[in-house]
């Protein structure tokens, strides 16, 4: 290294004297000039950092402005204000409670004793319903002394001549609609009529599409209903699954609910006689048999037929040849009724 050298420029000596690292870069072509740039930008730089002056050095230069608002903090102050307040409003509070435990009497629990009494509030109350009844009956009364003050706007006469003109603007005309061979599509002018609505939809509007004969057109040419069919297959299953419930292989709850619970009377009845016809057995007295005790009555409400008591009377008074009676037990049923009777006394005997 060079004695007249500073000892950073030993190491800029020896970094020259080194290829470069970086691929970016290229060597000197000389040494010397490479030295002699790096001592002269050191020189440069001392002699920049010599004529800096160091604030100690200017003490007649005044210090930055200060602002107020950044001195004085108005927020923060408001806010230990704010604070301080509900500090000292929570101290009040400790200091209440405080001073009312210690002064109270020792007998005393710590708690509020100071209730109303029951009565009290039940004669409140009562008093409170009473008053709201009265105002409600003096708005009623109120209310029904305007309606009966007001004099009725309804004008009968004017509502009598709308109807008269309506009455003079609807004719007696019915529409045929049957087919193309009955005539079908024709208006029939009926006696004292003038001509025909205008159109199709002014006689629907007026009602006036009443088919010759038929006092229902939609109804005209519908087939007769006829009655719903059960299957028997469904009585069977039912008849099957009872006695099932009646030799105790199954759980009757679900068995009695699906089967007869849920079922209309007349069902019950069916499924009573399929169950004769499949076992030759009573369905109530086999089911009041296998069944405890708390589900006889169930079962009597559900198979028990209307109209047995009625024949078994009847059947008394043949044996009996009691023809008054028999004529009077008769005579309280309509057809209907007497045609069920003779079905149960026929099935019965």
């Amino acid at each position: 290294s060079c004695r007249n050298c500073p000892p950073n420029w030993a190491e800029t000596s020896r970094r020259l004297q080194q290829p470069a690292m970086d691929p970016v870069s290229f060597a000197s072509s000389s040494k010397l000039l490479e030295l002699r740039w790096a001592r002269e930008g050191h020189r440069r730089h001392r002699q920049k950092v010599s004529s800096i002056k160091h604030s100690q050095a200017l003490p007649s230069e005044p210090p930055p402005k200060s602002y107020p608002h950044l001195t004085v903090r108005l927020k923060k102050l408001q806010q230990e204000e704010e604070r301080n307040a509900e500090i000292d409003r929570e101290n009040r509070l400790l200091v209440e409670k405080l001073s009312g435990i210690i002064n109270k009497p020792s007998d005393r629990l710590d708690n509020w004793n100071a209730y109303e009494s029951a009565q009290l509030q039940i004669v409140h109350k009562a008093s409170e319903r009473r008053r709201r009844q009265r105002a409600l009956m003096r708005d009623n009364q109120a209310m029904s002394n305007r309606l009966l003050g007001i004099r009725s706007s309804y004008d009968h006469t004017e509502h009598k001549h709308i109807k008269e003109m309506l009455d003079s603007t609807t004719k007696d005309y019915t529409f045929n609609t049957g087919g193309r061979r009955a005539g079908g599509g024709t208006w029939i002018r009926s006696a004292g009529a003038q001509r025909p609505p205008h159109s199709f939809a002014h006689a629907v509007v007026v009602g006036l599409y009443i088919r010759q004969g038929h006092s229902k057109p939609w109804r005209a040419n519908a087939k007769q209903a006829k009655p719903r069919q059960v299957p028997q297959k469904l009585y069977d299953n039912e008849a099957r699954m009872l006695m099932k419930v009646c030799n105790k292989i199954v759980q009757p709850n679900e068995i009695l609910l699906k089967c007869l619970v849920k079922k209309s009377p007349k069902q019950r009845q069916a499924i009573r006689v399929r169950f004769r016809e499949l076992y030759d057995l009573d369905l109530e007295s086999q089911l009041k048999q296998s069944l405890p005790k708390e589900y006889r009555g169930l079962v009597e409400g559900l198979l028990h037929n209307p109209y047995l008591k009625v024949v078994t009377e009847i059947h008394a008074n043949i044996k009996d040849i009691d023809p008054f009676a028999l004529l009077t037990r008769c005579t309280q049923h309509d057809k209907a009724c007497l045609k069920k009777l003779l079905d149960v006394y026929k099935k019965r005997n």
